[in-house]
């Protein structure tokens, strides 16, 4: 029977290919993670080191910084931490003189992949407001993103530090927005005020802020609250 004889050659050509072609993949998969994992973490140590010194050292860091990233991010493309690594560095880039400001909207635009990609980590949805503040667009799209940060985090510092801020600032900037914001910053000003990791970005926010018509309403509800 040529026939079936030549059937399972074929069946047997095809399952073996498609084996090979698995194996492939899985090992194209695995060096990608390895390499996109070397990036990143190149990535981070250099970003802990910028904090901490509060300066990019030189631009040929900067550059090789940002090239890790980037290839990161080319590997791992729907890798949200990965996105939030390079709108971190482009900020980095930009307010060390080492890139334009079409540097900031690249990095918004990362922040809000990362923010889609991981929807209920609040950690890029307030990158994405604080972005937005570093642009000056005191838009609907910043009240827009401060609600939603609003929403889903409410018991991190630094979600209540930004909600807090941002929504001071978009007030001031867009009295329009204050009916809409009173509350929300109202509540996360409480969950805020006696949290020890941001006690002293608080007081700082109270002297920025230090309105008459917001204060006596704070020190009602939180004594309210107290009680």
């Amino acid at each position: 029977m040529p026939f079936v004889k030549n059937t399972n050659q074929t069946n047997f050509k095809l399952k073996s290919g498609m084996i090979v072609f698995l194996l492939l993949l899985s090992v194209y998969n695995a060096v990608s993670a390895g390499f996109s994992d070397f990036y990143y973490n190149h990535t981070q140590n250099h970003i802990k080191s910028w904090s901490e010194n509060k300066k990019i050292n030189t631009l040929i860091e900067y550059q090789s910084v940002k090239s890790a990233i980037l290839s990161a991010t080319r590997l791992q493309s729907r890798n949200s931490v990965y996105k939030e690594k390079l709108a971190s560095v482009l900020v980095w880039g930009y307010y060390s003189g080492y890139e334009t400001k079409a540097a900031l909207r690249q990095a918004l635009e990362n922040f809000n992949d990362a923010s889609a990609l991981n929807p209920l980590r609040p950690w890029p949805l307030a990158e994405v407001v604080m972005t937005k503040w570093r642009l000056e667009e005191y838009d609907h799209d910043m009240l827009d993103a401060i609600k939603l940060l609003a929403i889903i985090g409410p018991n991190t510092p630094e979600a209540n530090l930004t909600v807090v801020n941002a929504g001071l600032k978009l007030i001031s900037k867009r009295p329009e927005f204050e009916q809409q914001l009173r509350s929300i910053i109202i509540e996360h000003y409480l969950s805020a005020e006696y949290d020890g990791r941001i006690t002293g970005q608080m007081r700082q926010i109270k002297r920025d802020y230090n309105n008459p018509e917001w204060l006596p309403e704070l020190v009602y509800w939180r004594d309210k609250v107290q009680k």
